[in-house]
């Protein structure tokens, strides 16, 4: 409620949130920010048995305002619950994102076993934007306009997905 109430303050006032906090987190922010942390998941991969290859864990997890990872848990395999998913688990809960004036972000991440041990996944697909908290897209305003609108035309290309 507080974001909503800083853009619509800010759309009023003609001003942008001064603390540097994107509107939105990108796909890219959120893989260079699990890569970053890549080295968190050495103790994961020590748990897997010397020839064995784990299929792929799929880890949901939502990312708050904040940047704090809440509500992490195996998605898949279904009951298949090691110490291997445990400690894929406990590692993203740990991971501090990027802070955003966006809700809270239900994301997955798929965690795939190859020769080398652990694989960055490739892509890691946002949720889609398609309606404005506000209800402006009733109105026929996108995302991009308002963001032009409220920020002047800034770089709304490199903040809105």
């Amino acid at each position: 409620m507080v974001g909503v109430a800083t853009i619509i303050l800010g759309s009023v006032m003609g001003w942008q949130p001064s603390n540097g906090v994107p509107l939105y987190m990108s796909e890219a922010d959120v893989r260079s920010t699990i890569e970053g942390a890549w080295e968190l998941f050495g103790t994961c991969e020590a748990l897997i048995e010397e020839g064995s290859s784990p299929p792929p864990h799929t880890v949901s997890f939502v990312i708050g305002r904040d940047g704090v990872v809440t509500g992490a848990g195996l998605t898949s395999p279904e009951g298949s619950v090691s110490e291997y998913s445990s400690c894929l688990v406990q590692q993203l809960s740990e991971i501090a994102f990027p802070n955003h004036w966006e809700n809270p972000i239900a994301l997955r991440y798929v965690f795939t076993w190859g020769a080398q041990g652990l694989i960055r996944y490739p892509r890691v697909p946002l949720p889609e934007r398609l309606s404005l908290p506000l209800g402006l897209g009733f109105f026929g305003v996108s995302t991009e306009a308002l963001f032009d609108l409220l920020f002047e035309g800034g770089a709304a290309n490199d903040s809105i997905e």
